[in-house]
């Protein structure tokens, strides 16, 4: 047995069929992480479930675990996201007013929203605020520390389509951030992250995503890429 999965999120219907032509099988939402650990699986691939995290005195034991839920909770809380990787972000606003985002923790874009703010705002510490910035938004997912996928990003939220990048043609400022911004989380992790570079060549981080959507090509250079990781 190779990979087995750990649902935060419903998945869509092609995620979902795509990581299964891959041979991913995904854990019942009652399963406890030392069951899991006992069914035999080389690698535990958490999709976003913060709550997840082996067991002490099983670390180091068993299946690799991908985005362990302690390691990943900076790319789930958005005031963390700031903590941990502010110099890559767009900056928050000085000046007012101000057309800026307003990121709340969520999935699937949910508590995110871009306003047009006249004065500094008091958001919860686990929220964050950037400024708007214009350019190309691109998603690259790595896998540890390795890029296996790069899509350029077109239309508004909620409306989204994504178009295959070749490797050798993807900008190398947003091919460098995503590799330093892998690099910063500890263990082993899948993140998928939502990127910009501006006309004048300035690339910004928006968010990392411990459950993105994939197509059966970018799930077999996923699953292919943890393999790797235990030869």
């Amino acid at each position: 047995m190779t990979v087995i999965a750990i649902r935060s999120v419903g998945l869509s219907a092609e995620t979902t069929s795509a990581w299964r032509r891959n041979d991913v099988q995904f854990a019942r939402s009652d399963r406890t992480p030392a069951e899991i650990v006992g069914m035999g699986y080389n690698h535990i691939l958490n999709l976003g479930k913060s709550s997840f995290t082996l067991p002490h005195n099983i670390v180091g034991e068993g299946p690799m675990v991908w985005n362990d839920g302690e390691n990943i909770i900076p790319l789930l809380r958005p005031g963390a996201t700031r903590e941990l990787f502010g110099d890559m972000l767009p900056s928050q606003p000085t000046e007012f007013p101000a057309d800026v985002w307003i990121k709340a923790p969520g999935s699937h874009g949910r508590g995110k929203y871009q306003k047009l703010v006249p004065h500094a705002l008091a958001l919860p510490p686990e929220w964050d605020w950037q400024m708007h910035v214009e350019g190309q938004e691109y998603r690259l997912i790595t896998v540890g520390h390795k890029i296996v996928q790069d899509f350029m990003r077109h239309g508004s939220n909620g409306d989204r389509t994504y178009e295959w990048v070749a490797m050798k043609d993807t900008p190398l400022p947003i091919k460098r951030m995503a590799r330093l911004a892998a690099s910063r989380l500890p263990g082993h992790n899948v993140i998928a992250w939502d990127m910009l570079l501006t006309e004048e060549g300035a690339p910004y981080l928006f968010e990392g995503n411990t459950c993105p959507g994939v197509n059966e090509d970018t799930a077999r250079r996923i699953v292919t890429e943890m393999e790797k990781a235990i030869d």
